[in-house]
C-alpha cells in the first residue's frame, strides 16, 4: 500500500512540475510574442488582451463585435492605453449627438486609413485633424458660414472594411445622424480581390470574413483551457494571428462560404471594366442614397506606397487600385459630386508606416490636405465664403 501511495505521490509531483515548466514556457513565449508583435506600437499588449478575450474576461473587450446588419462594428466604450478609442455609440473619437445642432456635420467613411490605425490618440486621427483645421479657419475669419457656427465630425472608419461594409454602415446607422457632407475614402481593401484567381474571387470577399465575435467567442475550445498560458500561446500564435487583421478576422485564405454563384464570366467582365466592379456598384448605391438624404458627398482616391514590399508582392493589387481610383473619378463626374485626388506624394515618405497607413504627423498633414479640399468644395456649393 505504501509503495502505491509513494508511486502516486511521485507521479503527481512529476505532473505538477512538468505542468509548471510547460506553463512557464507558455508564459514566456506568449509575452515574447506580445513584445515582437508588429502592431505593438499601435495596439499595445494586443496579444495579452486577446488571451483575456479568449478566457471570457469581463474586464477586457474585443476591438470589434458582431452587429446585426452591420456585420461588425467598433466595440462601444473600448479603451486602451488611457485613451477611450470608441465612444458609447460605437465609432472612434468624440461622440456627436444624433440630433443636429448648429454645426456643419461631416461623416468620414472608409477603412483603416479613415479609422487611422497608425495613430493611438483618437483625437489625432485624420478625420479629427480635418475638423480641427476647418474650425481654425472659421475661428480665424479666413472662412465664413452663414447657417452654421462650426464643424463637427464622425469617424466611421472600419479596420479591414470594404465598400460593402461602408454601405451597410451608412444605410443602417450613420444616415440617421444626417451628415451635411460625407467624405468616402474607400476601395483600398476592395482592390485586394485577385480577379485572376477564379477560386478566390468573390465580390468584396465579405462572405469570407467572420466577425471577431464568431472567431473568438465561439472558438471550439472551452474558455477554461485558455487559463493555460501554453494553450493560449499555441492557439494565438498558430491559428488566430493567421486570421486576424487588426483584431478583425479575414478568412480570405479559406474556403468558407465560397461564392460559387458568381461564374467566371462575371469575374472577366469586371477585370476589363472596373465600373462594373462590386466596389463601384456599392459606392454608386451609397452616393444615390446620400443624395436622396440631401447630403453632399466627396469621393477620395486611395493612395499607397507602390514601392512598399506589400505592393511589390501583389502587382494585381496596384492594377486593381489604379482601375478603381479611375472609376471613382468617373463616378464623381457622373453624379456631380466632389473628388479629392489624394496621392502618395501628398505626404512626406517618412510619415508612411507601411503601404497605406500614416503616423500621427502624417495624419495631421492629411487632415490639412483634406480640409483645404473641403473648403474649395464648400465654396463652390456656396456654403462658405472665403475672406
Amino acid at each position: 500500500m505504501k509503495q502505491k501511495l509513494y508511486y502516486s505521490i511521485f507521479v503527481a509531483v512529476i505532473l505538477i512540475v512538468t505542468s509548471f515548466i510547460v506553463e512557464c514556457i507558455g508564459y514566456l513565449a506568449l509575452h515574447n510574442l506580445n513584445k515582437s508583435d508588429n502592431l505593438r506600437d499601435i495596439f499595445p499588449d494586443r496579444i495579452l488582451r486577446l488571451r483575456e478575450v479568449l478566457k471570457g474576461s469581463k474586464n477586457v473587450l474585443p476591438r470589434y463585435v458582431g452587429a446585426v446588419n452591420l456585420n461588425f462594428m467598433p466595440t462601444p466604450n473600448y479603451q486602451i492605453s488611457n485613451f477611450l478609442q470608441h465612444n458609447s455609440d460605437g465609432y472612434r473619437g468624440e461622440k456627436v449627438n444624433m440630433l443636429h445642432g448648429n454645426k456643419y456635420r461631416i461623416l468620414f467613411l472608409g477603412g483603416s486609413t479613415t479609422y487611422s490605425s497608425g495613430v493611438l490618440n483618437p483625437n489625432k486621427t485624420y478625420p479629427a485633424q480635418t475638423i480641427k483645421f476647418l474650425n481654425q479657419l472659421l475661428d480665424s475669419g479666413m472662412i465664413q458660414m452663414k447657417d452654421f457656427n462650426g464643424f463637427e465630425g464622425i469617424n466611421a472608419g472600419l479596420e479591414g472594411g470594404r465598400s460593402c461594409d461602408e454601405l451597410n454602415a451608412y444605410l443602417h446607422k450613420f444616415r440617421y445622424y444626417k451628415p451635411n457632407l460625407i467624405i468616402l475614402h474607400s476601395v483600398g481593401n476592395d482592390a485586394e480581390i485577385d480577379f485572376n484567381n477564379s477560386f478566390s474571387y468573390t465580390p468584396d470577399e465579405v462572405n469570407f470574413r467572420l466577425t471577431e465575435t464568431y472567431l473568438v467567442y465561439r472558438y471550439p475550445i472551452p474558455r477554461i483551457f485558455f487559463r493555460s498560458y501554453f494553450i493560449s500561446y499555441l492557439v494565438i500564435r498558430y491559428d488566430l494571428l493567421k486570421k486576424l487583421n487588426h483584431d478583425q478576422p479575414n478568412m480570405s485564405n479559406t474556403n468558407y462560404y465560397f461564392c460559387n454563384w458568381y461564374p467566371d464570366i462575371v469575374r472577366k467582365e469586371i477585370s476589363n471594366d472596373y465600373m462594373k466592379s462590386p466596389a463601384i456598384t456599392n459606392i454608386s448605391t451609397l452616393i444615390r442614397e446620400a443624395l436622396y438624404d440631401s447630403s453632399h458627398i466627396m469621393l477620395m482616391t486611395f493612395a499607397v506606397n507602390k514601392l512598399s514590399e506589400e505592393c511589390i508582392k501583389r502587382p494585381y493589387y496596384i492594377k486593381n487600385l489604379d482601375g478603381l481610383n479611375n472609376a471613382l473619378k468617373k463616378l464623381a463626374m457622373k453624379y456631380n459630386v466632389g473628388i479629392i485626388n489624394y496621392n502618395y506624394t501628398d505626404i512626406p515618405s517618412k510619415h508612411w508606416i507601411d503601404d497605406c497607413h500614416l503616423d500621427e504627423t502624417g495624419d495631421s498633414i492629411k487632415g490639412k490636405f483634406v480640409a483645404n479640399n473641403v473648403v474649395n468644395y464648400l465654396k463652390e456649393k456656396k456654403i462658405i465664403t472665403i475672406k
